[in-house]
């Protein structure tokens, strides 16, 4: 799913680029035009603009952590997550890398309050996985995740057109 919103999101941009890039400047350049150096300093403005708006919507949705919460794998991207909720995350956990996604596992708090707060916070979008101070090391916990796990041939028989998907 998230590749597939990036491709999207991709295709869009590559109209924007397109527009404000050679587009434009086929549009406004004429030989020998008076004012032409300002018209492409203008679109030249508009390209850097557009690049770092680009790269600053990259950089918030980057995926940052694979949490596993309950019974699944949850992508969890850097604008998921609430500065305030990192500060009390566990070393490693403390900010949302760069160098690609970190496995993580994430344990529901056993004080009965903080849980059913959680569980109220679900409603309105927050759920387990972004509460980045309840994240452990996946790798510790890898034995809950295999218990919590179910043969992929029971996804194959419960639903026919994903029997293809699976195979392949």
């Amino acid at each position: 799913a998230l590749v597939a919103v990036m491709e999207n999101h991709q295709r869009a941009d590559g109209g924007i680029d397109i527009v404000i890039g050679p587009l434009l400047t086929l549009v406004v350049f004429r030989a020998g035009k008076r004012g032409l150096k300002f018209d492409l300093a203008v679109i030249a403005v508009l390209q850097v603009a557009a690049l770092l708006y680009g790269l600053s919507v990259i950089s918030a949705a980057r995926p940052s952590f694979l949490v596993f919460t309950v019974d699944r794998l949850v992508a969890v991207s850097a604008n998921q997550l609430e500065d305030a909720d990192l500060k009390l995350a566990p070393a490693g956990f403390d900010r949302a890398p760069w160098g690609g996604p970190r496995m993580a596992f994430a344990h529901m708090p056993e004080d009965r309050d903080t849980a059913e707060a959680i569980m109220f916070t679900a409603l309105r979008g927050k759920d387990l996985e972004k509460y980045p101070q309840y994240y452990q090391a996946y790798s510790a916990n890898a034995a809950a995740v295999v218990a919590r796990a179910k043969p992929l041939g029971l996804l194959a028989a419960r639903d026919a057109a994903a029997s293809a998907k699976v195979q392949r």
